[in-house]
């Protein structure tokens, strides 16, 4: 009997791939009740790598899964490939890098014959543009966007056709809002990230007014929110340099006739504060701005600058009054020590306190609301929809398995290869 539904199953899904032209199959299905079409989309994230400060750049591996209403497939045999000239939706990732970015759809079937709803997954994978707001590194934060437009962008089952709308609209996009096809986003890997901390992610969907061509742009941006794990750059960088800082106070043991003494102290500190300039250099892109660490840096650079000049203001007193040179350095040492400090915590203290408040923040809200509805949070922009680390833990293994032998893979250029 089994046997019989199958074939009676295959014949109705020959019946129909027979009925259909190639042309009509590459024509989007229309809406219920002649409305527009709406596209759903969720994601998974696979990792995020590569988050690199210096080249302003962040590799991920991530699947973007459509879900959609196709009338035309009602009825498919769900164990008969569709039809390979079937449209599709698509998107194009706007801030990919050029080079090694791979696009690998590993389904496109009928996930309900009865309804002819369509399920598509496309995997992405390679490195994106992400700017970065360095001016508190390195207690910043950043939200690695990768952002998506479509303007109708459509392909194929077999991906050998594809193509946008010049003018009107396909489809609208909107976020998965059926529980049975999964979360918004979801997590499927432990979340560590080298040198950051994964806080959160936020999804923002926005159509915008029509061209003057009448074409329909949807923008999807997809944000992922970390802050930077800041202490290896305490201990590697901050506490070395105020350690070559309060080193150079040494150079009042001297006594203020020794100025030979004084100076060759003074000259061997400067070079070791001004290399570390490069050192903090390398870890970061070219700015038109200073970050904080790069005011500290000059901070204890212009401190030993001055710590030889008053060496040699002392030593000139000396020579006239010598009390009243000691005297001076004394109070040169105080105030340098007082001075050092205070500037330590004027560029820190408020960075380190805004880091602890925004991590706190993004980490403890709960709520799936549009932020514009629900709260205001750092770096998350209005009406998006914010979720925390532990809302976004995926279940077991995402159901993204190929559904034919024949995997289609899509290099950066477009190309198809099997």
């Amino acid at each position: 009997m089994a046997k019989e539904q199958g074939v009676v199953s295959d014949a109705v899904s020959i019946a129909l791939a027979v009925s259909i032209s190639e042309d009509e199959l590459m024509r989007p299905p229309p809406g219920p009740n002649g409305e527009m079409l709406v596209v759903n989309v969720r994601f998974a994230v696979f990792s995020i790598k590569q988050l690199d400060t210096a080249a302003l750049s962040a590799g991920l591996k991530i699947a973007v899964v459509w879900y959609w209403t196709d009338p035309r497939m009602i009825g498919w045999d769900m164990d008969t490939p569709v039809p390979d000239k079937l449209w599709g939706p698509d998107m194009f990732i706007v801030n990919r890098q050029p080079g090694d970015w791979t696009s690998e759809q590993t389904q496109f079937e009928l996930a309900d014959p009865k309804t002819g709803r369509m399920k598509r997954a496309i995997v992405h994978a390679g490195v994106l543009d992400n700017d970065m707001a360095l001016a508190d590194f390195p207690f910043d934060y950043d939200d690695v966007q990768m952002h998506m437009e479509t303007i109708s962008h459509w392909s194929t089952y077999d991906q050998s056709r594809m193509g946008a709308r010049t003018s009107g609209q396909s489809y609208s996009v909107r976020q998965v809002t059926e529980r049975f096809e999964g979360k918004v986003v979801a997590l499927y890997w432990n979340t560590y990230i080298p040198e950051w901390e994964l806080l959160g992610c936020s999804v923002g969907i926005k159509q915008l007014d029509p061209s003057p061509l009448g074409s329909v742009r949807t923008m999807v941006d997809l944000r992922f929110h970390v802050a930077r794990k800041w202490r290896f750059y305490f201990w590697k960088v901050i506490a070395p340099l105020m350690m070559l800082g309060v080193l150079a106070f040494k150079v009042f043991e001297r006594d203020v006739t020794d100025i030979g003494g004084r100076n060759g102290d003074v000259a061997t500190y400067f070079l070791a504060a001004f290399a570390m300039l490069f050192v903090v250099s390398s870890m970061l892109p070219f700015t038109d701005y200073q970050t904080r660490l790069d005011y500290f840096v000059t901070v204890t650079v212009f401190l030993i600058v001055v710590i030889g000049l008053e060496a040699t203001v002392a030593n000139q007193i000396s020579k006239d009054d010598q009390d009243w040179a000691e005297t001076i350095d004394f109070i040169a040492l105080i105030s340098f020590i007082s001075l050092y400090v205070l500037s330590f915590l004027i560029i820190f203290a408020p960075a380190l306190m805004k880091h602890r408040a925004v991590r706190q923040k993004l980490l403890t809200h709960v709520s799936e609301l549009p932020v514009g509805e629900g709260a205001d949070l750092p770096g998350v922009p209005k009406s998006s929809f914010y979720l925390s680390v532990p809302s976004l833990k995926g279940k077991g293994k995402p159901n993204l398995t190929p559904t034919r032998s024949l995997s289609m893979h899509r290099t950066e250029k477009g190309a198809i290869s099997a």
